[in-house]
């Protein structure tokens, strides 16, 4: 009960805008081409990622502390991948170096039985929107794609959301360092 307040709090902390918009990209109006997306780099969380938040790191994550499950980004928003890799990620600015930023996000729908039923789905929702994006992009910026999603143990407890972002590269050594176009 306890987890699922905490869970319904930053919901609702998460889905305030303070009118800042500063972790968010906003559009641009000017656009350029030959971009494509590598091989995707696919997470998917620890496992047990929807356990309290406050199993890893001692406290829920909020808006000041910077940690942002991906079940909870938005189209827009940019962030830095989390240390360990597990679905967590920290919010970043999108006029500053970060790891990725946001292009689409979907549902999963029913009768997934598996990780790679699973991972196979989240690909295929995130696969044309990304490439279109990335094709928009100046050449050598968003070079890697990167598809975040529940494993078998969260989509069973009705994590089903999936996020599709845009990186530097596929192996993280290199940042996006603007809004994508």
């Amino acid at each position: 009960m306890v987890v699922l307040a905490a869970v319904i709090a930053v919901i609702a902390i998460a889905n305030s805008d303070d009118g800042g918009g500063s972790n968010r990209a906003q559009p641009s109006a000017n656009s350029s081409t030959s971009a494509t997306p590598s091989d995707s780099a696919s997470a998917t969380p620890s496992d047990d990622p929807y356990a309290s938040p406050s199993s890893d790191t001692g406290s829920t994550p909020s808006p000041s502390s910077g940690a942002l499950p991906f079940y909870l980004l938005k189209v827009g928003d940019c962030y830095d991948l989390g240390p360990d890799g597990n679905g967590m990620n920290e919010t970043a600015s999108c006029n500053g170096p970060h790891d990725a930023e946001v292009v689409t996000t979907h549902r999963l729908g029913a009768g997934l039985t598996s990780e790679s039923d699973i991972k196979d789905k989240a690909s295929s929702l995130c696969r044309d929107e990304l490439e279109r994006k990335a094709s928009r992009q100046p050449a050598g910026t968003a070079e890697g794609t990167y598809v975040q999603y529940p494993n078998l143990r969260g989509y069973k407890l009705g994590y089903k959301s999936v996020s599709c972002s845009l990186m530097g590269n596929s192996s993280g050594t290199k940042k996006l360092t603007k809004p994508l176009s």
